[in-house]
């Protein structure tokens, strides 16, 4: 099962058992409220979000339901709505500071109180710590970037919706290639680079060089983030496994009588991690 799905079966359950609050811990705000949208039309469950840009909406249908684009008029008009209804769901794609106690939480802490009263579910999008009187009224699920498979086949899908449309000479190992370069990078990062490929009016075998530098160009002006060039001893790094791996290889050799014993033979002593 992909990444996405676990996120969605969690959410399913939570959003059944009618936990108060939950913090969904993701960069992909769009990404998150469509995964959103399929729990509640599997449901059948009354869900509004709440968007600076819209106000207060029904996810299902699109249709908004206040006008008030402030996060606190969303939470009053739900306030109101779950006095008088049960069962409500909100999601905050805009929540207040909630990483510390100020009244901006207290005040969130109050509303998760009254969804708890009314059988509501109320539900910040954050990649932010949540203060821990907030957190312990409910639970926080990761929406983890696509991963490969969800990757694959977000580019395959949008390939051929615009094969009628412009000549594409990629094949699937062409796209499997692409898939490869471009994990590890939002669905929206995703899309703007194919997208850019596809304003060409052609998409050509040749291309794929092009996505190759992709993430340098989408990570250059992140602060804290630095490109290193490496070399063939960290070849099989990558993931959470192969570093684990790479530094007990390196802890091992890093050992004065593993040194010493290398010395002896002649050989070069290894460099430290540092």
């Amino acid at each position: 099962m992909s990444s996405l799905q676990d996120t969605k079966k969690l959410l399913k359950r939570y959003a059944m058992a009618r936990i108060p609050f939950i913090a969904l811990n993701t960069l992909e705000n769009g990404r998150a409220l469509e995964v959103l949208r399929e729990v509640a039309e599997e449901l059948s469950l009354p869900k509004y979000a709440h968007a600076s840009s819209k106000g207060t909406y029904d996810l299902r249908s699109g249709s908004t339901v206040s006008d008030d684009r402030s996060t606190y008029g969303a939470i009053e008009y739900i306030s109101d709505q779950m006095r008088r209804r049960q069962n409500l769901t909100i999601i905050l794609t805009e929540p207040p500071d909630l990483s510390v106690e100020n009244g901006d939480s207290r005040q969130f802490l109050s509303f998760v109180t009254l969804a708890s009263e009314s059988g509501g579910v109320v539900i910040v999008l954050s990649n932010n710590t949540i203060w821990n009187q907030v957190q312990r009224t409910g639970m926080i699920v990761d929406l983890d970037l696509p991963n490969e498979e969800e990757m694959y086949a977000f580019i395959k899908d949008f390939i051929d919706d615009n094969r009628s449309r412009i000549p594409i000479e990629w094949d699937n190992t062409d796209i499997r290639e692409a898939t490869s370069y471009l994990t590890g990078v939002t669905q929206v990062e995703a899309e703007n680079v194919i997208a850019a490929l596809i304003a060409n009016k052609i998409i050509k075998k040749s291309d794929l060089d092009e996505l190759r530098y992709s993430k340098d160009k989408l990570f250059a002006n992140i602060s804290g983030l630095e490109r290193i060039d490496v070399d063939e001893s960290v070849k099989n790094v990558g993931g959470l496994e192969g570093i684990k791996r790479w530094l007990v290889e390196k802890k091992e050799l890093l050992d004065p009588e593993k040194r010493d014993a290398l010395k002896a033979k002649g050989l070069p002593a290894p460099r430290g991690i540092l």
